[in-house]
């Protein structure tokens, strides 16, 4: 999993970088121009997920807390009320 760190890496999101998922500091994410559905997570500040969503092209979810996961749908996603830590040295 990656940190979106520039401008062009939340633009985007998950598809450019390849990875299993990316993290994202957002107000909101967009479906255009991705083939696949994805899969979204919105954490609050203190890394709890507050909400899930399903991401599907042409459509845009606001943020429902202060960061945003993106995975590809066949990735099993953390449920609503768990705790993800962010390491410092993933974060740039």
């Amino acid at each position: 999993m990656a940190v979106a760190s520039s401008f062009t890496d939340r633009l985007l999101g998950v598809r450019r970088r390849g990875t299993t998922g990316l993290l994202i500091r957002s107000a909101s994410v967009h479906g255009r121009g991705i083939r696949e559905p994805l899969r979204i997570i919105h954490m609050d500040g203190e890394g709890t997920v507050v909400h899930q969503d399903i991401l599907t092209t042409g459509r845009r979810t606001p943020a429902r807390g202060v960061w945003i996961l993106e995975l590809p749908i066949g990735v099993p996603g953390p449920e609503t009320g768990m705790k993800l830590v962010v390491l410092p040295s993933s974060v740039s």
